[in-house]
């Protein structure tokens, strides 16, 4: 399952779509259809901006929507099979460990130059137990198949996962950007990870985001220039050979979301609404009388 043991495919998959659709109709109705000039709607000025927030920034609301849409739609759909709802207790050990790389909605250059070859250096027995999902860009996968499969790395590679939070629920280590949406679904879904924060982005959100995982000792990060190949191999090699400390960096993921948070942004929303009717509704005047 995806937020807890009990949330349905069903669930999971219309709250994805009802998170990305929030998010893009947001983001397009600011920024333009397809990020065409002069298609947008509202135009992208602070004042047209819903409470304020950035275009830029509502993947985070978008999250919110999927969790609030997955829970709904799950309490309405049966319960997935007991086998699916016992690999979220998964964590690393003895037997297939599932590694998932991502790096945005269509991979990172990064992650395709440097996973493949660290995980390479494992132990032949690490190496035996590994299972891996690597998404990465359109050109890069026919290189990075030809990685693992000259390195006998049991992998499947594609440019997009649809269903990226099945395979987080179902991953004993994500390696991963660290955005908003990517650092919300790992921390609901209560996943151990190895971050790399987009080192281009304007405001170093990612590095911020990324703190708070680390800071919780839920995750690791990586500088992208101290992301490498001798370093990730050894960082995962001590992660693969600790499954206690593995089991807790899962546990600090999940304490740190927000069990509430669906309410609180409600709460949030329904506040703001009530604030902007009380200041945008004129107040009465007193009729002057004529003479």
């Amino acid at each position: 399952g995806i937020f807890s043991k009990r949330v349905s495919r069903e669930g999971a998959i219309v709250g994805m779509l009802a998170g990305i659709g929030v998010t893009l109709a947001y983001v397009f109705q600011h920024k333009g259809l397809m990020f065409i000039p002069g298609t947008s709607f509202l135009g992208d000025l602070p004042p047209n901006w819903f409470f304020g927030i950035e275009p830029n920034a509502f993947g985070v609301v978008g999250a919110e929507v999927n969790f609030a849409v997955t829970l709904t739609v799950t309490r309405l759909t049966p319960s997935p099979p007991e086998s699916v709802q016992q690999l979220v207790d998964d964590i690393p050990g003895d037997y297939p460990i599932n590694v998932l790389v991502i790096g945005g909605s269509q991979g990172a250059r990064i992650m395709s130059d440097i996973v493949p070859i660290a995980l390479s250096k494992l132990s032949e027995k690490n190496i035996k137990n590994i299972r891996v999902a690597h998404q990465a860009r359109p050109e890069d996968i026919n290189r990075v198949i030809k990685l693992y499969s000259e390195n006998n790395i049991k992998a499947e590679v594609a440019s997009f996962f649809d269903d990226a939070p099945r395979r987080i629920s179902e991953a004993q280590l994500v390696i991963s950007r660290s955005g908003a949406s990517s650092i919300a679904d790992i921390a609901t879904i209560g996943r151990p990870s190895i971050l790399v924060p987009l080192k281009s982005a304007i405001r170093d959100e990612q590095s911020v985001n990324a703190l708070s995982m680390t800071s919780v000792n839920s995750a690791i990060s990586f500088a992208e220039d101290d992301f490498t190949v001798d370093k990730l191999a050894k960082c995962i090699t001590k992660f693969l050979s600790s499954p206690k400390k593995a089991e807790a960096m899962a546990a600090a993921a999940l304490n740190r979301s927000s069990k509430n948070s669906v309410k609180m942004l409600s709460d949030l929303i329904l506040n703001l609404v009530q604030k902007k009717k009380e200041v945008s509704t004129p107040s009465a005047k007193p009729l002057k009388k004529r003479t």
